[in-house]
């Protein structure tokens, strides 16, 4: 539906995204400046989180068509975060967020929270609350 898929535009379309560089849980480093070409969506999510949980399955199956990032927020320590990532089988790099981390990114208004970027790098939308596969499909369409 038309509702599920309004977007919060965080920027204007022409602003160029600043550089991230994150490091995920297996030790690498990942900058936005690396991705140039593909679409990069960020997502903050919680695994206390049913939403963030549920949310999982869906952008497991966007990872083959554009890079995912995960960064994980709100978890009681990383072994838990790590375990939960294992047990699940996410594909795509997680990373053990801080306030600092999603600083880097924007003001998340709540858990689950995703930032899309297109291919040259702009921020192009951030949705606050879960993300259907579909929605972003037609997004990077």
């Amino acid at each position: 539906m038309i509702r599920l898929f309004l977007i919060l535009l965080l920027f204007s379309l022409s602003a160029q995204a600043d550089e991230f560089a994150f490091k995920d849980m297996k030790g690498q480093v990942l900058k936005l400046s690396n991705y140039r070409g593909k679409w990069v969506l960020v997502n903050f999510w919680s695994p206390q989180d049913p939403s963030s949980r549920k949310e999982i399955s869906e952008l497991a199956g966007l990872s083959a068509k554009l890079v995912v990032i995960g960064i994980a927020m709100n978890y009681r320590d990383s072994k838990s975060v790590i375990d939960f990532a294992t047990a699940n089988r996410i594909p795509y790099p997680i990373v053990l967020g801080t306030d600092d981390i999603a600083e880097e990114i924007g003001e998340l208004q709540g858990i689950p929270a995703n930032f899309l970027y297109n291919p040259s790098g702009d921020l192009v939308a951030a949705k606050a609350g879960a993300i259907r596969r579909e929605d972003v499909e037609r997004m990077i369409r």
